[in-house]
């Protein structure tokens, strides 16, 4: 997915912040204008008039007092309200989204920012698949999915607001959920306004040396459910034991490795004229994984993309697939986690799980 290389790529270009006074609170508006990234000839049938919208995002720099703020220089986070139209109104319709987001700084010179936008949030579809009322919508199946939103933003500052301009990818998919489940990605350029207001705050960076994040050792129990296809109205449960051990390169990133564990009710049902039974060992399946972590505190930003390698029969016929994930770590040695499982562009299921954890001594 073009979404895990996004992250990837702009997580080694984090940079400290510079010496300035931000504001504690800041109201910025957007609109974008885009167009859809395909995946087949039938999006460009559909797609009748111009791809719009408009952001509002409420956002709260975080005081910098706080080590982790200045390591990963952390802009600000806060929550996006986003309503915009799919190019067809009648098919598509639009989509009504709140996304939670962070933005970390990349890079500064004097009034100039580029930062990198990372939001995660769900998204509800006026217009989605119905097999008599709206049979030609074939790309979402259900009213609400997950928004996957990631962009680049260029700010110039003033004293009490700035001037802002990005490119925005933005994944809508409700993770196999419900079918049909081609998924909408979408590529908006923005431009807007960011008014900064409440308490004035200096951020202030000398050089530090940041230790090494520790090497992870990490199991996690995740479930989800999902349908196999359009055909089949089934519902079928899929389980995962996601093992890996991650290696600190720096104070904010760990690469790794690991195996993964599915138990897959939905592999080789077909359609729902088939056999609804299928063998405990057709279920089962292993594959193996490199993994990226991006660690700000108790949250992390998981990249993963892996290969089955032992099973009797191979649940997709894609020969990679993926997996972005969000993992909070509420105590010393456990954590929770969401994430979603794709084929490099078409998603598989969105799963939710726990997981332990502990450093290598």
């Amino acid at each position: 997915m073009l979404s895990i290389f996004t992250i990837s790529l702009s997580c080694f270009g984090l940079r400290a912040q510079d010496v300035s006074y931000v504001r504690k609170f800041s109201l910025e508006i957007n609109h974008h204008q885009g167009l859809f990234v395909p995946k087949n000839q039938y999006i460009n049938y559909l797609i009748q008039d111009k791809i719009s919208a408009f952001e509002v995002k409420f956002a709260i720099q975080p005081a910098p007092r706080k080590g982790w703020v200045n390591q990963f220089a952390i802009r600000k986070f806060g929550l996006g309200y986003y309503q915009g139209q799919l190019g067809n109104k009648d098919i598509l319709g639009d989509v009504k989204s709140l996304v939670p987001f962070i933005q970390l700084g990349i890079k500064s010179w004097d009034r100039f920012q580029i930062n990198t936008n990372i939001g995660v949030g769900i998204a509800m579809m006026s217009k989605y698949f119905h097999p008599v009322n709206n049979y030609s919508n074939k790309l979402i199946g259900s009213k609400y999915n997950a928004h996957i939103k990631l962009g680049i933003e260029v700010n110039y500052a003033f004293s009490h607001f700035d001037l802002a301009s990005g490119i925005v990818f933005s994944h809508f998919s409700n993770g196999s959920r419900k079918h049909p489940n081609d998924g909408l990605n979408i590529v908006t350029g923005s431009v807007g306004i960011n008014y900064k207001f409440g308490k004035t705050l200096q951020v202030k960076n000398c050089c530090h040396n940041y230790p090494k994040l520790k090497s992870e050792f990490t199991v996690i129990l995740n479930q989800a459910w999902k349908q196999e296809n359009k055909q089949d109205p089934h519902t079928y449960y899929v389980a995962n034991i996601n093992i890996s051990y991650t290696k600190g390169i720096n104070s904010r990133q760990r690469l790794g490795i690991g195996i993964d564990l599915f138990y897959d009710e939905s592999v080789e049902r077909g359609y729902w004229t088939r056999t609804p039974k299928t063998s405990f060992k057709n279920r089962i399946s292993q594959a193996v994984f490199l993994s990226h972590e991006l660690a700000i505190n108790k949250v992390s930003f998981i990249t993963q993309i892996g290969t089955y390698t032992l099973y009797n029969t191979k649940p997709n016929s894609k020969p990679f697939y993926n997996r972005l994930g969000l993992r909070y770590k509420f105590s010393k040695h456990f954590l929770a986690n969401f994430g979603l499982k794709g084929y490099l562009g078409n998603s598989d299921f969105i799963e939710m799980g726990i997981g332990y954890y502990f450093n290598k001594k």
